[in-house]
């Protein structure tokens, strides 16, 4: 998997059963959590529309975002979800981007970092996802 992960990924290739296969691999008793991530998000790329990547994310969120989930792994999948979004930022709803943006204020500083980075990302790229309170001044004021 990881191969055809490679290859998707750098030769931009669209093979839509690949991700159906890869959804089934995303679970909490998953023992290799940081290399399934990592797979996911080297295969994703601009040409793959975002409505088959919305399912990934949204399994990702809610196998390993959440708060009954250790810190680390939340930090990974944040990350992981933040790579994914910078290679097709079209493939993470609004309502998807607002859950992880509540962990901006998480007691572990790890996670809240990665919130943070992936808060930045959509302020750059798309800022219109975001809440007002989160887009920054500069933003608010260009939308305005």
């Amino acid at each position: 998997m990881k191969l055809l992960a490679r290859i998707i990924g750098r030769h931009k290739l669209l093979i839509y059963p690949f991700y159906t296969v890869v959804i089934k691999h995303i679970n909490p008793h998953q023992k290799l959590v940081p290399e399934i991530l990592a797979m996911i998000a080297e295969s994703i790329h601009d040409l793959i529309p975002p409505d088959e990547i919305h399912p990934i994310i949204e399994k990702v969120i809610d196998q390993y975002v959440s708060e009954q989930v250790d810190n680390q792994v939340i930090t990974i999948a944040i990350n992981a979800i933040w790579e994914i979004c910078l290679r097709q930022p079209a493939g993470i709803t609004e309502a998807q981007l607002h859950h992880i943006v509540n962990f901006w204020l998480y007691k572990d500083k790890s996670v809240a970092m990665a919130t943070k980075s992936l808060v930045n990302l959509f302020r750059d790229i798309n800022p219109a996802l975001l809440e007002s309170k989160d887009r920054g001044k500069m933003e608010t004021l260009e939308m305005k």
